[in-house]
């Protein structure tokens, strides 16, 4: 144990697509079928945030802000554009600290994918992905899938067979077997289950005990692979002896989509694409058992923002005061509370621009635009997590209160203008 605290951490941070925020088995509240004992191991040994949010419930703006620790408006990230203003991505920050990095899987943050957005240009070693929003999990040939073709670094790649998320997880082990004896960043960004829902027929089948629900079925039997890839990451570290000091992070990237996938967001309303609850937050546990106890559960709100200055502190790398989150560390360690901060979400652009909500300790307000004015929800989450009891008409002072703070925000946050349009989720 002295010899793992005295090395800085490797960093494993596994992000899946469109997850439920029941559809993982250490969530009391899912239903039959869902098990996922690899993913239960990382809270096993580590901490659930049961209040963890993405910043947007959409994948492009969400993973841009894990990516940069900062709120995605501030680079021009308002919807699914990309990045109109420089920004340093997290593997940048640790490289003088001898950080060796990669990232796998869905990419969706670039244009130029082959030139100067690839991600071995914005930071990290090595890349095998693509960039969309999601693709064909059989076919990866890019003989039927071009408009999402997959790369190693900036080399489109052709011929490519299997499974893709088999394919992530391969590309995951093989990344640790090469990098065992120096610190890297693992950034695993799986496309699973985002749609397409697909998988092989007898796995499928296997969940008919589970759910007569024909897209149900398919998304637990994807949900089953993800799993089995996590433990296969895991092993990978247990093999290499360095399990202990590595620091894992596991979330998904926004919401469930409960109207593509049949996702469950139980016991949260709402759903991808949508600030309420269902939407922004997430799956979201943090091991590092060479650092902190595990088996712990911790109420109040983080975000993906705090990732990146988490990292930093992991490796004991000084935290630029640009970013937007704090540091866990001392939460995770049992050293202090969670800070009093207020967090923010809002839609600049797109099919729903306008709408926006903040959280300032257990209250949220809700902002939707309206073709006679605008709509105005305000909700106590320590008493109503599922929002469904709307207090705007008893509370005028404090939705004006809170109203005033997203405002100040949003001033300081839009530090540059839209990017075009140019992928849709």
């Amino acid at each position: 144990m002295a010899e793992s605290q005295s090395k800085v951490p490797n960093i494993v941070i596994i992000v899946s697509d469109d997850q439920g925020y029941a559809d993982v088995s250490f969530n009391p509240l899912h239903k039959a079928g869902v098990s996922t004992p690899n993913i239960d191991r990382i809270a096993r040994d580590g901490v659930i945030f049961e209040e963890g949010y993405v910043t947007a419930p959409m994948c492009l703006p969400s993973r841009a802000a894990l990516l940069t620790g900062r709120y995605q408006q501030r680079s021009g990230v308002h919807w699914a554009d990309v990045a109109t203003q420089p920004v340093q991505l997290l593997p940048s920050y640790l490289r003088s600290a001898g950080y060796v990095s990669t990232a796998l899987g869905k990419w969706h943050e670039t244009v130029d994918i082959a030139g100067a957005g690839n991600p071995t240009v914005r930071g990290f070693d090595e890349f095998y992905g693509f960039n969309h929003g999601g693709r064909n999990y059989f076919d990866l040939s890019n003989t039927m899938t071009d408009f999402a073709p997959l790369y190693r670094a900036k080399k489109k790649l052709v011929g490519e067979q299997g499974y893709l998320t088999h394919r992530l997880t391969e590309e995951a082990v093989d990344f640790i077997q090469r990098h065992r004896e120096e610190p890297f960043i693992l950034y695993l960004a799986y496309n699973a289950v985002h749609t397409p829902l697909q998988a092989h027929i007898e796995d499928v089948e296997k969940h008919h005990v589970h759910s007569q629900d024909p897209a149900r079925k398919i998304l637990l039997a994807m949900i089953d692979y993800l799993d089995a890839g996590v433990g296969q990451v895991l092993g990978a570290l247990d093999d290499a002896g360095i399990y202990e000091n590595t620091l894992i992070i596991f979330l998904t990237d926004n919401g469930g989509s409960v109207l593509a996938t049949h996702a469950d967001n139980a016991p949260l309303n709402g759903e991808k694409l949508q600030m309420l609850e269902g939407g922004i937050r997430v799956p979201f546990v943090v091991s590092w058992p060479a650092r902190f106890s595990g088996a712990r559960t911790l109420k109040g709100p983080v975000s993906t923002l705090d990732i990146l200055p988490t990292c930093l502190a992991a490796a004991d790398q000084p935290i630029p005061a640009s970013l937007d989150g704090a540091n866990l560390l001392p939460v995770l360690e049992g050293k202090s509370v969670l800070p009093a901060r207020d967090l923010f979400w809002w839609w600049r652009t797109g099919p729903f621009a306008g709408q926006w909500a903040i959280r300032s300790g257990q209250w949220k307000l809700h902002r939707f635009p309206d073709s006679a004015g605008e709509i105005f929800a305000l909700f106590d989450l320590s008493a109503d997590p599922g929002e469904s009891q709307d207090l705007a008409g008893s509370e005028p002072k404090r939705l004006a209160e809170l109203r005033a703070r997203f405002e100040r925000w949003s001033k300081q946050a839009d530090a540059s203008a839209p990017a075009p349009l140019i992928q849709q989720p």
